[in-house]
């Protein structure tokens, strides 16, 4: 189970990479965040705001004042597929149950 977190964590860090780097002139005020997820919950806000899973007044009114080009398609396609990552990461967690895969799950 830690071995299949780690290779999701590694799958996930470049896609994480190039949406936050897109993000820098498309969103510019968001590249700073932490895109944490809260407990209880199988993705991050920002994420799942990007990929149009969850609303969030907060991250409209900023989209809303943003200096920036404007959000591709690309960025919100590499957010899908960054919740889908967090999710079987939960899921593996869950079914793993031990105390080294939720530690390796919050990496």
């Amino acid at each position: 189970m830690v071995l299949r977190l780690n290779h999701l964590n590694r799958i996930q860090s470049p896609i994480k990479n190039r949406a936050r780097q897109d993000l820098s002139w498309q969103f510019p005020e968001i590249t700073g965040f932490r895109s944490i997820r809260w407990k209880g919950k199988d993705t991050s806000l920002m994420w799942a705001w990007l990929a149009g899973e969850r609303k969030s007044t907060i991250y409209e009114n900023k989209y809303k004042a943003s200096c920036g080009l404007g959000i591709t398609g690309n960025v919100r396609w590499h957010a899908q597929r960054i919740c889908s990552i967090e999710i079987i990461k939960v899921a593996t967690a869950i079914v793993g149950g031990s105390a080294i895969c939720r530690k390796a799950l919050w990496q």
